[in-house]
């Protein structure tokens, strides 16, 4: 698969290149923003202090394409109605699924964050909206670097992390 997505054969995917892979159910391209989140994420790996590259390697690839097959996975089982994008209530059960068990308010400022909305809907507020593949995506790879930097900062392993603001500054200015 690598050799199929580095069409100019340089050795690494670049943001284009892993655009250009990526659809979504209806058969459009994944949002910029979260091609520049996995590739920012995929690239560092573990080591949060790293720069982060604005291509992957092999090895970053495959972690990605296999964190993406994950995800692949898990928005199809909760597709229930088979609509080709993820409800409020679909994505609340995933998250229990993977094991986080989050306030509901914090679930739905999450959801709303990444959720896409027609016009008609956000001008009447009648909705919180749905999610597609990409953003999906996107939202799992957030809560995913959110969970590792937690676990950072959380030594005692208790669900309480201790930062000081400059390292809190430094974390949040590299989520995105």
């Amino acid at each position: 698969m690598f050799d199929k997505v580095d069409k100019n054969k340089s050795g690494k995917i670049s943001a284009r290149e892993l655009s250009q892979a990526l659809l979504n159910f209806d058969h459009t391209r994944f949002q910029d923003s979260a091609i520049i989140l996995m590739i920012k994420l995929f690239s560092t790996g573990q080591n949060s202090n790293a720069t982060p590259s604005k291509h992957l390697n092999f090895e970053q690839f495959v972690s990605l394409w296999k964190h993406l097959s994950a995800y692949k996975k898990l928005f199809i089982q909760a597709d229930t109605d088979q609509s080709g994008d993820i409800s409020f209530g679909e994505f609340q059960k995933i998250l229990l699924q993977m094991g986080y068990k989050l306030n509901i308010d914090l679930v739905l400022h999450l959801f709303q964050r990444f959720s896409y909305k027609n016009l008609d809907e956000f001008d009447a507020g009648t909705t919180v909206g749905k999610l597609k593949f990409d953003s999906f995506v996107e939202l799992l790879v957030y809560l995913k670097k959110l969970t590792d930097v937690f676990k950072k900062y959380d030594k005692d392993l208790k669900g309480i992390a201790t930062i000081g603001f400059s390292d809190f500054l430094f974390e949040v200015s590299n989520l995105t």
